[in-house]
């Protein structure tokens, strides 16, 4: 899923079986190339008798527009030594 050239900061892999039907999801966070972005990946894979899907998604956010975010939209919480 994610280009190896990526430091990946988290993954999250589920499968889930049925009878007849298989489907597998992967998340991951990691680093742009660059090391200037946030990238969130998404794949996924349904296999069923005489079909299955592939999917993946990617969405990316400059780091400086995420730290701006975070500090916006975020609870500051002060702690003391």
């Amino acid at each position: 899923m994610n280009d190896p050239r990526q430091a990946l900061l988290m993954l999250r892999q589920d499968i889930e079986r049925n009878a007849d039907e298989l489907q597998y999801r992967e998340q991951g966070l990691s680093l742009s190339e660059d090391g200037l972005a946030l990238v969130l990946s998404y794949y996924f894979e349904n296999y069923r008798p005489g079909y299955d899907v592939r999917v993946v998604c990617s969405y990316q956010v400059p780091l400086a527009e995420f730290t701006r975010w975070m500090i916006d939209s975020g609870r500051l919480r002060l702690y003391q030594p």
